[in-house]
């Protein structure tokens, strides 16, 4: 069986200790504790039976908690975690201060990173669940025979990418999204052509431009080409892949023990939905 590099980028930004967070915070986006350990195990549970290849970045704001330290130690010592990185929050890497870029510059290293056959990247806000019986990952080989990426689903889903539309009309379902993509190795660019591309002469000259600065989901569409990025349709009834606008803390960790189908409600029934681009707003439940 092929295997997945399955890239799941952290940060300990403020708040990422509180009880709740929102999108709403002053530096954007939900951050939790939850997500450096409950989140890891549940995008494990997504992709197998696949074998996985593991890499988790952190980039720290804020110190590590000392048991989320040692989960990790644990987890390497079991194969788990294969390769590990934590690098304290800085705008300056590979020697140039990259400003608004800098976390697609750990998304461009920690990709780089990957060895396995295909390379599955995630952020840490979102959760993805499946029934059991259900190989979703057997979905993503076969989509890649057409398409460079699969991406996380949207309310451009499904197949949005052929619709045929003036040049760059295309431009809210072209990319490669960070929150959740999958594609073979061999089809991202290597990491000193993403660096490059964050130059936006060199980006809009070879390969066009979407907006000042680019980012790099932006970028990576742009050189798969139009047409060449899916988000599939959604199929709640075998899978689901969510992003969190608002999280309480404890809820990945009942949610991961839950049936498929009462994780499905509690997401369709008591957070009222998937809104936007695939959102749900969280809500607690019993204990957490």
């Amino acid at each position: 069986m092929k295997t997945i590099s399955l890239i799941y980028n952290l940060d300990s930004r403020p708040k990422f200790l509180d009880k709740m967070t929102t999108t709403a915070d002053a530096d954007g986006g939900c951050r939790c504790v939850d997500f450096f350990t409950h989140g890891l195990m549940n995008k494990i549970e997504f992709l197998k039976p696949y074998e996985l290849e593991v890499i988790v970045y952190v980039d720290v704001h804020e110190s590590v908690p000392y048991d989320v330290l040692e989960c990790f130690s644990e987890m390497q010592r079991d194969g788990i975690i294969h390769q590990l990185v934590m690098k304290p929050h800085t705008d300056e890497r590979f020697g140039k201060d990259y400003g608004k870029n800098n976390n697609d510059l750990i998304y461009a290293e920690s990709l780089s990173m990957a060895t396995g056959d295909y390379v599955a990247h995630f952020d840490a806000d979102i959760v993805a669940y499946r029934r059991p019986e259900f190989n979703i990952c057997n979905e993503y080989v076969n989509w890649l025979e057409q398409y460079a990426y699969v991406s996380v689903q949207s309310r451009y889903s499904p197949n949005c990418v052929d619709v045929k539309e003036p040049m760059w009309s295309w431009i809210d379902y072209a990319w490669a999204s960070t929150r959740f993509f999958i594609c073979k190795r061999e089809t991202l660019p290597p990491l000193d052509e993403m660096l490059r591309c964050f130059n936006n002469n060199y980006l809009e000259a070879k390969y066009g431009t979407f907006a000042k600065p680019n980012c790099l989901e932006h970028i990576l569409g742009l050189i798969a080409g139009q047409g060449h990025v899916l988000y599939p349709p959604n199929d709640l009834d075998n899978y689901l892949i969510v992003s969190w606008s608002s999280y309480w803390k404890g809820v990945i960790e009942q949610l991961n023990q839950m049936p498929y189908g009462e994780v499905r409600e509690y997401f369709m029934d008591v957070c009222g939905g998937i809104h936007g681009s695939n959102d749900v707003t969280g809500q607690p439940l019993g204990g957490s």
